[in-house]
């Protein structure tokens, strides 16, 4: 059906925006020999996301996610190494709701490397 594809394509395209988002923090750790945030907007991911390097510097600005739930850590700091600033794993959970629920679920192992699958966490 057109609407469940429609569901799948916006959880697909939101873990997608995330996936790379993480990828660009750990790169930017490394690369600006810093710590550098990736944070929810307002306390909730729905909202979007920051990504902010040494000093606070906005690095890039994700704008909110409609029709998409996403669920998360308060914030994922990776270090100079372009490892985790944790001793947890964090975990992502996108989820569209309908007749045929979509999930997707994006884990960050200790080195820093993010992995999506298409399934729920």
């Amino acid at each position: 059906q057109l609407a469940d594809f429609v569901r799948q394509q916006r959880v697909k395209t939101a873990s997608f925006e995330l996936f790379s988002t993480l990828v660009l923090a750990r790169s930017e750790a490394i690369t600006r020999n810093g710590q550098v945030t990736v944070a929810p907007t307002g306390g909730a991911w729905i909202n979007g996301w920051t990504v902010t390097g040494p000093g606070g510097a906005v690095i890039r600005k994700q704008e909110p996610v409609p029709a998409i739930a996403i669920s998360g850590p308060d914030a994922v700091v990776f270090v100079e190494s372009g490892r985790l600033n944790a001793t947890v794993r964090p975990q992502f959970a996108l989820t569209a709701s309908g007749a045929g629920a979509v999930h997707r679920c994006i884990r960050v192992d200790l080195s820093g490397r993010p992995v999506s699958k298409a399934a729920s966490c």
